[in-house]
């Protein structure tokens, strides 16, 4: 008789499993919280939750086999040579305090471009010549020091923006451009504010916008805020003296949460009590994991994960933006050829920068990284294609080594947008979205700003 109770229970069970799949009312939950992507932004996003509330379970699926996600180095003859992000701002508060507290290794002046812009090591190239940046701030010197104070006026903005948030998350990204009135600067294109500003038409050609290629690989018609952030790059930067994943490794292991790697998120259901069950692959072995919340830290457009039912229908509501792409060649060489420059035999300074005029020049930009034994230096380029050895040989002098590191998709097209054309946070009840933060900026403080946020958005749903 207890056989059989055993059995019946057993039978019982069982069908009530499946009974439950099939109704989505599945209540065996293992994690509080699920992410998926191991980037900066899951790794703040695990981070934070563990600073609210260290009991939390968290698990992170990366697809790739390692943390990091868009930040990635190599290391060649010991130099840390990062391919994905290089640095972040002396204004980026929440990284500030991160490294800081979690001991992480910093080289302030790991910048890949000069702390000060006005110096021979930078220069501008227009497909004809090379532009000095000093030359270039001194003919427009009253509209310089115009620029000067609108620079220095947003971020007094970026401060004010942290002061006014405060603790508590924000619900949309038109919230979050309220505190500092950062719409200012989001809501207009760069040329039409520095126009405003009475910038000089050549200080933003030869100076704003190569920058701007740099950092986003974009122009003048991106938004403001993208033009001041890269700007503000220059000067101040730094990065992790180990590589920059070393800060998403840092946050992983301080938060106690479970990464897997090389592991897909193929879809993602809702059950009727709110929760939800992720079906997983890892290198063919298929896996299923219940969850509370969700984070999503990788871009919709890029995720490929199937969202079922209604709550497919909810995420494809989403609007998906365009992205660049690139292509970061490493090359060892004796030196950059001044012939290519039209300047044969002299020295040419350590970063090149380009305007959008230099249609003819396969690159955005080449920047000398490292010395190495042997006379030999390393540079580092962005393009948008891969640039043939015959053009690099061109560039380059007693060119020994090429290296190629493609991504698919860098940043969004960063465009001036009216209140409500943002991306949701939360598209749905109990899932929170990183990357809608990727139309204001798309850098390492607005992926924990992102993370941050996510955090206290699901803490709140945990306690409901």
């Amino acid at each position: 008789m207890f056989s059989f109770l055993i059995f019946f229970m057993f039978v019982v069970i069982v069908d009530v499993r499946a009974n439950d799949v099939k109704g989505k009312l599945y209540t065996d939950l293992v994690n509080d919280v699920c992410i998926v992507g191991a980037g900066i932004g899951g790794a703040s996003t695990a981070y934070y939750m563990f600073q609210r509330n260290s009991s939390t379970t968290v698990r992170a699926f990366e697809r790739r086999d390692y943390v990091g996600g868009r930040l990635k180095h190599v290391v060649i003859e010991g130099n840390v040579i990062e391919i994905g992000g290089d640095a972040w701002s002396s204004a980026n508060e929440y990284i500030g305090r991160i490294v800081k507290d979690l001991n992480v290794s910093v080289d302030e002046d790991a910048s890949r471009l000069p702390q000060d812009p006005v110096s021979d090591s930078l220069a501008v190239w227009n497909g004809e010549t090379l532009i000095g940046v000093e030359e270039t701030l001194l003919k427009h010197a009253l509209s310089d020091v115009k620029g000067l104070l609108e620079e220095a006026e947003f971020l007094r903005a970026l401060r004010r923006n942290y002061r006014e948030r405060g603790a508590d998350p924000f619900q949309t990204i038109d919230e979050f451009l309220t505190f500092g009135d950062l719409t200012t600067y989001t809501k207009v294109s760069s040329s039409e504010y520095f126009d405003r500003h009475l910038i000089a038409n050549a200080t933003q050609r030869d100076l704003v916008e190569p920058l701007l290629r740099t950092i986003y690989d974009q122009g003048l018609d991106a938004h403001a805020f993208a033009s001041l952030v890269a700007v503000t790059s220059v000067v101040g930067a730094a990065s992790a003296s180990e590589g920059n994943s070393a800060l998403v490794e840092a946050m992983f292991n301080a938060s106690a949460a479970t990464v897997e790697l090389r592991t897909n998120v193929k879809s993602v259901e809702r059950f009727q009590n709110g929760t939800f069950l992720l079906r997983t692959d890892a290198s063919g072995v298929s896996g299923t994991h219940h969850c509370r919340t969700i984070a999503l830290a990788s871009p919709i457009e890029f995720c490929d994960v199937r969202f079922v039912g209604d709550l497919g229908h909810e995420m494809d509501r989403i609007s998906r933006r365009p992205f660049e792409h690139n292509y970061v060649h490493l090359v060892t060489a004796k030196a950059v050829n001044g012939s290519y420059f039209g300047h044969a035999g002299a020295r040419v300074p350590d970063t090149v920068l380009t305007t959008r005029d230099a249609t003819s020049t396969p690159f955005v930009d080449v920047q000398l990284v490292a010395s190495l034994s042997g006379n030999r230096s390393l540079y580092k380029l962005f393009a948008n294609q891969l640039i043939p050895s015959t053009d690099l040989r061109r560039i380059f002098v007693n060119m020994s080594n090429v290296s190629v590191h493609r991504w698919t998709y860098t940043f969004p097209h960063l465009r001036p947008q009216n209140e409500g054309g943002y991306q949701p946070i939360e598209p749905a009840v109990g899932l929170v979205y990183l990357n809608a933060m990727e139309s204001v900026a798309s850098a390492m403080e607005g992926s924990v700003i992102a993370g941050r946020n996510a955090a206290g958005l699901l803490y709140g749903v945990l306690n409901s």
